[in-house]
């Protein structure tokens, strides 16, 4: 829905193709926060225990679990986006997670946690 042309794909949805995607490192330091590290890690439990992983699911599991939590959405739906798909923008989040699936998308946000913790120590 956000590109405009049909040739837009490969580049705005690259992170669908493929899992070496680039990583937006500057809003990566930005968005991730250390001190919410554990909270982050949790919700991929939580992710690895949802059986149904449609978008119409995962926004009240998610969006539950950010309440529950007394977090912004901010400290947990952007460092998400940007580990599932490299960049800060794009559709909805919660359709991103569903068609990736649950495997790929707890490998991806194990890898890209982990790659942001990285980033902030360097």
């Amino acid at each position: 829905e956000r590109a405009n042309f049909i040739t837009e794909i490969p580049t705005k949805a690259s992170f669908l193709f493929t899992d070496d995607f680039p990583m937006d490192e500057k809003n990566a330091k930005k968005k991730w926060n250390s001190n919410l590290a554990d909270k982050n890690l949790a919700l991929i439990d939580v992710l690895e225990a949802t059986d149904d992983f449609s978008a119409t699911n995962l926004e009240p599991v998610i969006k539950g679990y950010i309440q529950d939590q007394e977090l912004g959405f901010g400290a947990v739906m952007a460092p998400m986006r940007l580990a599932v798909s490299g960049v800060a923008g794009g559709p909805s989040l919660f359709e991103i997670l569903s068609i990736l699936g649950k495997d790929k998308t707890v490998a991806r946000l194990r890898k890209g946690y982990a790659a942001f913790a990285e980033m902030q120590e360097a």
